[in-house]
């Protein structure tokens, strides 16, 4: 059976939370928000892949040799997370 369709059968038997900003705070959302920009920007537009395997491994080595390792975070103080 296909992920898609098993997801939302999965998310109803585990009664997930919805997670809210609090009123007046705009940036609770911002660290999982600029991850996905940049992911989006830096591998998925342009990247053109037939099978959802490849696009899976290409995921994980993005985040796992790039992102994790040689990206610089501002909140580290602009160290890699190896250097912090």
């Amino acid at each position: 059976m296909d992920d898609y369709k098993v997801a939302p059968n999965l998310l109803i038997s585990l009664n997930p939370e919805q997670s809210m900003s609090a009123k007046g705070n705009c940036r609770d959302h911002a660290v999982a928000e600029n991850f996905f920009k940049t992911f989006k920007s830096e591998l998925v537009y342009g990247t053109k892949l037939k099978a959802r395997e490849q696009m899976r491994l290409c995921v994980f080595g993005y985040i796992e040799s790039r992102y994790n390792h040689k990206r610089r975070f501002s909140a580290l103080v602009n160290l890699t997370i190896d250097e912090f």
